[in-house]
C-alpha cells in the first residue's frame, strides 16, 4: 500500500541540499544493484528538501511496503548519512 514518510536531517540547512543529494541517500538504502539503481522505475519518491525548525525535512513516498523496514533502518535516529560535499 502507497505511504508517505518525512524524516528531519537535523542541524542541515536545506539551501545547501540539493535534490540529487536526497535521492542520493535513498536510493543507497532502496536501490539493491547498479541495475535497479539506473532502472527508470522506481518503488519510492523524493521530496524537495525543505526548511523545518529542526534542520531540514525530507518526505519519501513509497509504493510497495516491503520498503519500510529499509526506510526505517536508513532513516533511524542516530543513523549517520551524507548529504552533498
Amino acid at each position: 500500500m502507497p505511504s508517505r514518510w518525512q524524516f528531519v536531517v537535523p542541524g542541515v540547512d536545506p539551501a545547501g541540499v540539493r535534490l540529487e543529494h536526497v535521492h542520493a541517500v535513498v536510493s543507497r538504502w532502496f536501490d539493491v544493484d547498479e541495475a535497479a539503481h539506473r532502472s527508470h522505475a522506481k518503488a519510492y519518491s523524493v521530496s524537495l528538501p525543505v526548511a523545518h525548525p529542526a534542520g531540514t525535512l525530507v518526505e519519501v513516498g513509497l509504493l510497495d511496503d516491503a520498503l519500510v523496514d529499509k526506510l526505517r533502518a536508513g532513516a533511524a535516529t542516530g543513523a549517520v548519512i551524507r548529504i552533498g560535499g
